[in-house]
């Protein structure tokens, strides 16, 4: 049976859209152009419409509207993927017809098992799908510009300086059989850009003050650029605890300190009291924070973002001693700057919740450890917790998984640091999270958390 039969028989209803689908809200997103150039081009702006054929851009007051055939199959897959009901197994069926036609097979083999791992009974048509010969790539008015050499993109790409959003690493489509490719970190911003995003920054930072009621005093660190409303006097322990920061992060990446890879800065708003705090929260990031809540990373998907604070405080630990306040308020930031980090790192992209928090975790831990989260796990995994709703972003996990995050992060980098390394890179570069841990740790995410589990029961 042939992969358009199936899909017919199947998802005839799903398939068969004559008119495009118009989202409620607009959604960013990041493709790429294929071409015959070294370099493959990003195309940035908010995705309004979309069929089975073409989708369209909104990019500033224009529209763009472009075939599915013309972008990289893996930047038209990852597109893809956002759209779907991730609880619907025939939606991931479907997902993988598309990939497997775009030539992101790969990609394709992941949405089957997903598919079937919430269906079982779609495991017959999931591997005719996959056995059928692969639908010529064509776009709907001429055949789709095909680049040079293997289509597929590595995830090892050149990167694009954007004047909006640079940094962003694009898949090169052209490259010979065992030609290497640097593996680039980011993109250092230019002078024009830094300086742009400087002053955007002073801007919204004019906003905030007059929005919350709040007069900030500002200065600037090597990586950062500070707003409080801390004693002048404190200023030195801000300093030192944020280029501090960047030093423990930046070197676990294998970066050097000296380099920036913010455009312009990373702001950080440094609250005395946590009332201002908590307005902040609630009237520019628009959501809640309670008094146990020291600090927060808040960014976008083009990159860009801040981090917000409140004074190390006796209220945060119950032990009435400034000095575990102020040890718990230094956790906390370097784990809600190592978040701010992986969102600049590589590309713009998101990696998944439970793998952002277990990195953050495990970095702030090296510099603060704290006794009870490898028994908190221990316990979870003895326990039979489970584990696998981390895996879903759509899932906010309470306090209790965050030593089961870390100490998932502490086993892929135990098993192999470059691997892991790389597992990273190519989720940034736009490949599906399970598939890149399938890629480089050969398992699922169901396989994962079974390793994962025996491991942690042995954790003294």
């Amino acid at each position: 049976m042939s992969r358009w039969v199936v899909s017919i028989l199947l998802l005839a209803s799903l398939w068969a859209r004559a008119e495009p689908v118009a989202l409620e809200k607009p959604l960013y997103a990041e493709v790429f152009l294929k071409g015959t150039t070294a370099k493959a081009t990003k195309v940035s702006g908010n995705l309004t419409t979309y069929d089975d054929t073409n989708f369209t851009l909104k990019i500033g007051k224009d529209d763009r509207t472009l075939a599915w055939a013309e972008v990289s199959p893996s930047s038209a897959f990852t597109l893809r993927q956002r759209l779907i009901d991730k609880t619907k197994a025939t939606d991931w069926l479907v997902l993988a017809q598309f990939g497997l036609d775009i030539g992101a097979k790969e990609q394709a083999q992941g949405a089957l098992r997903q598919a079937v791992k919430l269906d079982p009974s779609l495991k017959k048509q999931a591997d005719e799908l996959l056995a059928a010969p692969a639908k010529e790539e064509t776009s709907p008015a001429t055949e789709a510009p095909k680049p040079a050499g293997d289509a597929k993109p590595k995830g090892d790409g050149d990167l694009i300086k954007n004047a909006d959003e640079p940094g962003v690493p694009a898949p090169q489509p052209g490259r010979k059989k065992g030609e290497k490719v640097e593996r680039v970190k980011y993109t250092p911003a230019t002078p024009e850009q830094a300086a742009e995003a400087m002053k955007r920054i002073r801007d919204q930072q004019a906003k905030v003050a007059d929005q919350i009621k709040v007069q900030f005093a500002e200065f600037e660190t090597d990586h950062f650029i500070v707003f409080t409303d801390w004693d002048e006097r404190e200023h030195a322990f801000l300093k030192k605890n944020l280029e501090e920061a960047y030093k423990v992060v930046s070197k676990q990446f294998d970066m050097s300190p000296k380099e920036n890879i913010f455009v312009g800065k990373l702001p950080v708003y440094m609250f005395a009291e946590y009332s201002d705090f908590r307005s902040f929260a609630q009237t520019i990031d628009r959501f809640q924070v309670t008094q146990t809540v020291a600090g927060y990373y808040h960014g976008n998907e083009a990159g860009f973002g801040h981090m917000s604070m409140w004074k190390p405080n006796e209220s945060l630990t119950g032990t009435r001693n400034i000095k575990d306040a102020e040890r718990l308020w230094a956790y906390v930031l370097v784990h809600e700057f190592t978040h701010a980090f992986l969102a600049r790192y590589r590309s713009n992209e998101f990696i998944p919740r439970w793998l952002n928090e277990g990195i953050a975790e495990v970095i702030a831990s090296s510099q603060f450890p704290l006794r009870d989260h490898q028994r908190v796990a221990r316990s979870m995994a003895l326990n039979g917790g489970d584990v696998s709703m981390l895996f879903d972003d759509e899932n906010m996990p309470s306090g209790v998984y965050y030593p089961v995050m870390q100490s998932m992060v502490e086993l892929l980098v135990k098993t192999d640091r470059k691997k892991f390394i790389k597992l990273i890179d190519d989720i940034k570069d736009g490949m599906d999270p399970e598939e890149a841990l399938q890629t480089g740790f050969k398992t699922n995410y169901a396989g994962f958390a079974r390793s994962w589990r025996e491991w942690a029961k042995k954790l003294n």
